[in-house]
């Protein structure tokens, strides 16, 4: 498992930062891709314990920027994709950013997996592929 690089899109949130801690603990190298915040803010990955949080490269970035998703894409085997505006208020006060957010970005991560010949996998299929 050593050998395999994971991306996790989202790993901020409580959801993608439980994954990120389950695939260290399986013995995967995990990527994750964290919204930039001027701040430097990692959101729930700043709660892994200290052994853990040391393993995980952070990439800072926006979901809906190609380039950045490139560089995350890049060299990874596999991608769980969790990134998303979370909401119900919100969406209502900026729905363009929610759909741009969380249906366009799909294009970019689709894109970069050709180039990199990454699997996508889906969340609920994570014992079957680990």
């Amino acid at each position: 498992m050593g050998d395999r690089t994971v991306l996790v899109t989202g790993a901020g949130g409580f959801i993608g930062s439980h994954l990120v801690e389950l695939l260290l603990s399986q013995g995967a190298y995990v990527r994750a891709l964290v919204r930039y915040t001027s701040r430097g803010e990692i959101g729930c990955l700043s709660l892994l314990p200290d052994d853990a949080a040391s393993q995980v490269e952070v990439v800072p970035g926006d979901i809906r920027d190609a380039d950045a998703v490139r560089q995350a894409v890049s060299g990874c085997s596999v991608i769980y994709h969790l990134a998303a505006l979370i909401g119900i208020p919100y969406s209502y006060a900026h729905p363009e950013e929610v759909i741009d957010t969380n249906v366009g970005q799909i294009i970019n991560v689709r894109c970069d997996m050709d180039g990199c010949k990454a699997k996508l996998e889906d969340v609920t299929d994570l014992e079957e592929n680990w």
